[in-house]
């Protein structure tokens, strides 16, 4: 079980540190979180959207916040859209029974990195974002 629990962890480590460093370079690159009415709308968009998760059979969760991930990588980039996973985990942080903090920074790098990956490889292609 130990042998499990230390791949877990290290595994946990390189999806938090690959996310770290994408908020970075995107950050560098000139992508800068706006302050306006379409981030606040999205970041009230998804809050809302998973505040209202539907519940699955097996336990788990599903909400409509990807879409809302991919309109925010068209619409004010990456690092806007990284900030944006953040404010998804915010309910979260109260959900019962609660989630560890190697599950919950696992969650949040994972979905970092689903959101930065397209929105990089969007700009690198010549993509022009509509903000």
């Amino acid at each position: 079980m130990g042998d499990r629990n230390f791949r877990f962890l290290a595994y946990v480590g390189l999806v938090a540190v690959a996310a770290s460093v994408g908020v970075w370079l995107s950050w560098q690159a000139g992508q800068r979180v706006p302050l306006d009415w379409t981030m606040a709308t999205l970041a009230v968009a998804v809050l809302v959207s998973e505040l209202l998760a539907v519940e699955l059979p097996d336990g788990g969760t599903i909400s409509l916040t990807y879409p809302l991930f991919v309109c925010a990588i068209v619409l004010v980039g990456p690092t806007a859209a990284a900030v944006l996973v953040v404010v998804s985990m915010i309910p979260s942080l109260f959900a019962r029974p609660r989630l560890s903090g190697a599950w919950f920074v696992s969650n949040l790098g994972q979905l970092v990195l689903t959101v930065l990956v397209p929105c990089l490889l969007y700009l690198a292609f010549d993509g022009r974002l509509f903000s």
